[in-house]
C-alpha cells in the first residue's frame, strides 16, 4: 500500500505493518489532548496505530524514586517499547534519588495501545489501521 506524501522511512514503516498484519482500512488521525480517556489507551484486537509523530507532555514535576514513561503495546497486547525522558539527581541531604520527567517526542512508531506513568497529554499524528 502506498500513501501519497510519505517519506521513505514512513513508507518502510507502513510496508512492515502491512507485512505484519495486513491492512483492511487505514484512517488518518490527528489528536491533541489528554491521554486518559483517549482511544489510545484501550486495546482492541484488529486495531493498530501508526504514529508518524508522537509527543507526550508533562508538567515538569520532580518525583522521588520513579520517573515517567510511556509503554507501547503490540498487536498481541504485549509490551513492545518504552519511551521516557527523565533527568535524575541525587539529594545528598535526603540520601534519595529524584527524577525530573521531561516531555518527549518520537516519530514513526506503531502500537495497539499506550499506558503511561506521569505523562498526561499527547499529540498523535498518523493513522489508525484496521486489520
Amino acid at each position: 500500500m502506498t500513501i501519497k506524501g510519505l517519506n521513505t522511512e514512513q513508507q518502510n514503516l507502513l510496508d512492515s505493518i502491512e507485512a505484519l498484519v495486513g491492512i483492511n482500512t487505514i484512517t488518518p488521525v490527528y489528536y491533541q489532548g489528554a491521554i486518559a480517556g483517549s482511544e489510545f489507551v484501550t486495546y482492541a484486537g484488529g486495531k493498530l496505530y501508526i504514529a508518524l509523530e508522537l509527543k507526550c507532555s508533562v508538567v515538569g514535576t520532580v518525583n522521588l524514586g520513579a520517573g515517567g514513561y510511556v509503554t507501547l503495546y503490540d498487536t498481541a497486547n504485549a509490551v513492545n517499547f518504552y519511551l521516557l525522558n527523565n533527568n535524575f539527581y541525587w539529594d545528598v541531604t535526603a540520601a534519595a534519588k529524584y527524577y525530573h520527567t521531561i516531555s518527549l517526542a518520537e516519530k514513526n512508531l506503531y502500537f495497539s495501545r499506550v499506558a503511561t506513568a506521569i505523562y498526561s497529554h499527547l499529540i498523535f499524528n498518523g493513522y489508525r489501521i484496521a486489520y
